[in-house]
């Protein structure tokens, strides 16, 4: 029996959270996602949701990617976050690198199917890591 996931997405962009669900529902299993268009819902969501992990765009208005997660951290969620961006160049901060943040490239064109499917296929790989140390025993993103 599949796992049912737990997620928290975070961006501004509706197309980019259609996305990370459809994305996310290829894993197979249930998915509980909440869904927040900056980083201070996505805080105050997190207060109210323990997920199993976060996706959470880097540049949003309000508050972005970075101040959201160390807000959470502030606040002594653990959960690990996927920070994604559509920059090339985007540099991880060693802080976030430090404190299970990881990052991932969005695709800019959502028509690129090669960049849409490596992008499916590296959150594949972060979800089934987190999944499988999760403490959780039955039944996020």
């Amino acid at each position: 029996m599949a796992r049912k996931m737990h997620a928290l997405l975070v961006d501004d962009e509706k197309t980019m959270l259609l996305f990370y669900r459809s994305a996310l529902k290829k894993i197979g299993g249930e998915l509980d996602a909440m869904e927040a268009s900056n980083g201070q819902e996505g805080l105050r969501l997190l207060k109210m949701f323990t997920p199993d992990f976060v996706i959470v765009d880097c540049r949003m208005p309000v508050m972005d990617g970075p101040e959201f997660c160390k807000m959470a951290r502030g606040l002594n969620f653990q959960v690990p976050i996927i920070m994604v961006t559509a920059e090339e160049r985007f540099r991880v901060r060693d802080d976030l690198r430090e404190n299970d943040i990881y990052y991932l490239q969005k695709p800019i064109d959502m028509g690129d199917t090669f960049f849409c499917r490596r992008f499916e296929d590296e959150l594949h790989k972060f979800v089934h890591g987190f999944l499988s140390r999760s403490s959780r025993t039955s039944i996020i993103v």
